[in-house]
């Protein structure tokens, strides 16, 4: 007896849903502001922003973490990882994140994963001043919603070292 499966996967990136998940995104980032750490600030913010949705239409970026270094050598993640093959059908609420529960002395960071075979990418991010020598975070994952456009979108978790 044989068994024949097919299985086909969508892209489902067009700019308009990239720029609906990453408004919901800068919603995350913008809390960062109005908590009113020393970094990042209002220029930096845009500037994640603008890479990532650069990242995002070159359909380089895989995910990426929103890192915080506490006192003491903890650390914690926001890690957004993107899914193009309508996987996620969920579109969670943007912008609820707590950040009173870090102390002021909290450093804020961010590292990405994308396609480094992309020469548009990684010529860009380096005119942008990126640079190697991030890590990713691992440790205790909890889900924090998804954030979708019509199958395109990220899975966000919040990771605990």
């Amino acid at each position: 007896m044989s068994y024949t499966s097919t299985h086909s996967v969508t892209d489902t990136y067009t700019e308009a849903r990239a720029r609906y998940v990453m408004g919901k995104i800068y919603d995350d980032f913008t809390h960062l502001i109005t908590r009113g750490f020393n970094y990042p600030g209002r220029d930096e913010i845009r500037k994640w922003r603008d890479d990532l949705l650069y990242l995002m239409d070159k359909k380089a970026l895989r995910h990426f973490q929103v890192k915080f270094s506490l006192p003491g050598g903890n650390e914690e993640a926001w890690e957004y990882i993107l899914k193009s093959d309508n996987s996620i059908q969920t579109d969670s609420k943007s912008g609820g994140k707590d950040l009173y529960d870090y102390p002021d002395s909290a450093s804020v960071s961010i590292v990405v994963n994308y396609d480094r075979s992309n020469s548009e990418a990684n010529e860009y991010l380096e005119k942008r001043g990126w640079g190697d020598g991030g890590y990713f975070l691992t440790g205790t994952v909890t889900s924090n919603g998804a954030y979708s456009k019509d199958g395109y979108g990220t899975i966000n978790n919040i990771i605990k070292k």
